[in-house]
């Protein structure tokens, strides 16, 4: 999970590092942001974010989100009662 605005350095800017380091390429990214513009979460999609949730969120579209990743990136994850698809995540920046 990564904070998208941070006083030292973009979060995208840091996603755009991390995806450098060998060990770090298929470790699943989840930017955190109150952006919600469609331009800003292409940005995250190049640098290598795999998900993004918008703040506020609530429990339910949080743990939709990371199990949407988390099974994109091969894990096993049981189904939520709960998780349902919403506008304030995007669980599916690189699909498609």
């Amino acid at each position: 999970m990564k904070q998208s605005n941070m006083p030292e350095m973009q979060g995208t800017s840091v996603v755009k590092q991390l995806r450098k380091i060998p060990q770090c390429e298929d470790i699943p990214i989840i930017m955190l942001s109150t952006e919600s513009s469609s331009d800003w979460k292409k940005k995250a999609r190049e640098y290598g974010a795999d998900g993004w949730i918008n703040k506020p969120f609530n429990v339910e579209r949080f743990n939709h989100a990371v199990r949407t990743i988390l099974t994109r990136f091969g894990h096993d994850i049981p189904a939520a009662n709960s998780a349902q698809n919403n506008d304030d995540s995007d669980a599916n920046l690189k699909s498609g």
